[in-house]
């Protein structure tokens, strides 16, 4: 996972043809959490899931964004708690299969 992190007013130390490469490479889930304004490494209680949801995730061992984003909807399903409900809720979260 490539994380770009740039200082204020130091835009232009990264270059178009760069900004572009890293946008086409970075999966569209996190690039929905960067434009939601929650840091990629995050914790999932920035993305307003459900509380139920929440605990589930927690009790899997999964508490930051950037963990739920590297997963995908069949590595979700085989989570204890997870069914077809909030698969669909999470879905949007995951990594593309």
């Amino acid at each position: 996972m490539i994380v770009l992190i740039v200082a204020p007013g130091a835009e232009s130390a990264v270059s178009d043809a760069a900004h572009r490469r890293l946008i086409e490479s970075t999966p569209k889930n996190l690039i929905a959490l960067c434009n939601n304004h929650a840091s990629a490494d995050a914790d999932i209680d920035v993305l307003s899931l459900p509380r139920r949801i929440i605990t589930i995730l927690r009790n899997n061992g999964i508490t930051r964004c950037s963990q739920l984003a590297a997963l995908s909807a069949n590595d979700v399903s085989r989570l204890s708690g997870i069914g077809e409900k909030y698969l669909k809720t999470l879905r949007p979260h995951l990594r593309a299969e």
